[in-house]
């Protein structure tokens, strides 16, 4: 897909938003999992707070062409629910990735701590596969910690058999972020 196209397009590429001194993250933008690479991309806002702070950090990204959609901040959520969890809030950005010809599409909530992303095609790629996009990425960096990914047992048995056909490990924990954390440290 263009989603795992775009991440592997450049050399060098850091798939962290802040550096290892814990510097501004607009610095670790420039060179995120994007890389830089030219692109065209729809992101649907959610009319919540990631659309205020995308509007100040995406301009420092080079060559990226944004289709900002729903990036106004407004509580009532007068487009539609942001939960983009939920397929029917994901509709129009998918449709516009189609008709923009977009590389891919990010749908975030309205504190943006959950996205989910569809292809260049409008099909919406579930958690479960951008966690294994993102996982292969790190790992053909020689990215990712002693090769391991910590998941919770939620998590589908394809990113396990995904991560494992490419030399890396998979570790299940409990449900919660506490538990991930604890095992990752």
């Amino acid at each position: 897909s263009a989603v795992a196209n775009r991440l592997d397009g450049g050399a060098g590429n850091d798939l962290s938003f802040a550096g290892a001194g814990g510097e501004s993250p607009v610095g670790g933008v420039r060179n995120c999992a994007l890389n830089g690479a030219a692109g065209n991309d729809s992101i649907d806002g959610g009319n919540g707070i990631i659309g205020t702070m995308l509007q100040h950090l995406l301009p420092k990204i080079p060559n990226l062409t944004v289709i900002a959609m729903n990036f106004d901040p407004d509580g009532r959520f007068p487009v539609h629910e942001a939960n983009p969890l939920k397929a029917e809030t994901l509709k129009a950005m998918c449709a516009r990735v189609v008709a923009e010809k977009a590389d891919f599409g990010a749908g975030f909530d309205g504190d943006g701590d959950r996205c989910i992303l569809c292809d260049e095609q409008g099909v919406v790629l579930d958690g479960d596969e951008i966690l294994t996009i993102l996982a292969l990425h790190a790992l053909r960096q020689d990215r990712l910690a002693n090769r391991l990914l910590v998941v919770t047992v939620q998590s589908n048995l394809g990113v396990e058999a995904a991560v494992a056909a490419a030399g890396g490990r998979v570790v299940r924990t409990p449900v919660g972020d506490r538990y991930v954390i604890e095992r990752m440290l």
